[in-house]
């Protein structure tokens, strides 16, 4: 299985390759008693998520124990900058819930703590070839305007976190994995994709979705300034404290480098079609 740009051992799933970046393996020896609760991982509501560490909530080390426990299901626990993690089930029954939180949580706080990538909550598909990405509020219509890309034939990016990173002075799109929820169901990793996108891109476009009345009209504009960096910071995925110094830089630079749009939005299904149109060509001729 190749996600986030490397390939991924998962020791129970047949036919996995062994020459792989990221190997994930069963283990019996966590101990969530000998570890103090530092930071609670907030985006479920329904389940007790806890991030466990060894030492202060501070700037990662060489060798840093982490384990990442959710509540009755599942703990996994690795060393920061080794690519073996190690999982426990608690639930022997649990093993689609497992990938749940191993390819759609755990792995973009494994990147982030390792800052390997800077992560955005996205959804991102391609438009001649190029990533565009759409940010939004919580119910905003990402994963809508995602779907209805999709079902007119173009590439998925991301569903939901988009990991990016600098290469020659290029802001970079790394395809996430292979599954879309095309619907809002917590603990499901949605459904395969097989028009996923093979390789990072350059980031070609960002727009950011507005809600307005069904009645209005379709309207784009550039958004620039502080307005442009608040669209930006709003639409980041994982926010550590020790990491301000390096995320800081990292908006700003995208900020002069990627242009991005607010798309006034009609809030109504009815008005998608010219929704895509508009985005999809206001995308071709930037």
């Amino acid at each position: 299985m190749r996600v986030y740009g490397e390939t991924i051992h998962i020791d129970y799933l047949k036919n996995s390759s062994l020459d792989t970046s990221i190997s994930l393996l069963k283990t019996e020896d966590i101990d969530l008693s000998q570890y103090p609760i530092r930071l609670v991982y907030q985006n479920n509501q329904e389940r007790m998520v806890s991030l466990l560490t060894d030492a202060e909530f501070s700037a990662p080390y060489e060798g840093q124990k982490w384990i990442f426990n959710v509540e009755n299901i599942v703990s996994f626990k690795w060393n920061n900058n080794e690519n073996i993690i190690y999982y426990k089930l608690h639930d022997e029954e649990a093993y689609e819930l497992l990938e749940y939180w191993f390819l759609h949580i755990l792995l973009p706080l494994f990147y982030s703590l390792n800052s390997k990538y800077y992560f955005f909550h996205t959804g991102s598909v391609l438009v001649d070839d190029k990533p565009i990405l759409f940010i939004a509020p919580s119910f905003g219509g990402k994963s809508t305007m995602t779907d209805y890309f999709m079902k007119q034939g173009h590439t998925l990016v991301t569903d939901d976190k988009l990991a990016t990173y600098i290469e020659d002075g290029k802001y970079m799109a790394v395809p996430s994995i292979p599954f879309h929820r095309p619907y809002r169901k917590m603990e499901d990793i949605g459904l395969y994709v097989e028009n996923f996108a093979s390789k990072p891109r350059e980031i070609h476009a960002i727009y950011r979705l507005t809600r307005v009345d069904a009645s209005e009209n379709i309207f784009i504009k550039e958004l620039k300034g502080i307005e442009k960096f608040s669209r930006l910071h709003e639409g980041s995925e994982m926010n550590f404290g020790f990491a301000m110094k390096n995320n800081v830089p990292y908006l700003s630079k995208l900020a002069n480098k990627i242009k991005v749009f607010q798309v006034d939005m009609p809030w109504d299904l009815d008005k998608q079609e010219e929704v895509y149109q508009a985005i999809k060509i206001h995308s071709q001729n930037l």
